[in-house]
């Protein structure tokens, strides 16, 4: 099981989303590059990981 994490990386809703929560977890959904059902703005994520940060970022397009 799962049991210590600090980044949750979803999709599935179209919507970029980055955000760090109370928990201290990020939450870190990419959005979409090219479908515009759900956003106005197409985007994706990029996550830089180095030994001492975290670094999210979402691209708009």
């Amino acid at each position: 099981y799962l049991t210590d994490y600090e980044i949750v990386i979803f999709g599935h809703v179209h919507r970029p989303y980055n955000e760090r929560w109370r928990d201290g977890k990020l939450y870190l959904c990419p959005g979409t590059p090219t479908d515009k059902t759900f956003t106005d703005i197409n985007s994706y994520g990029f996550l830089r990981i180095s030994k001492e940060i975290v670094e999210p970022e979402i691209i708009y397009l």
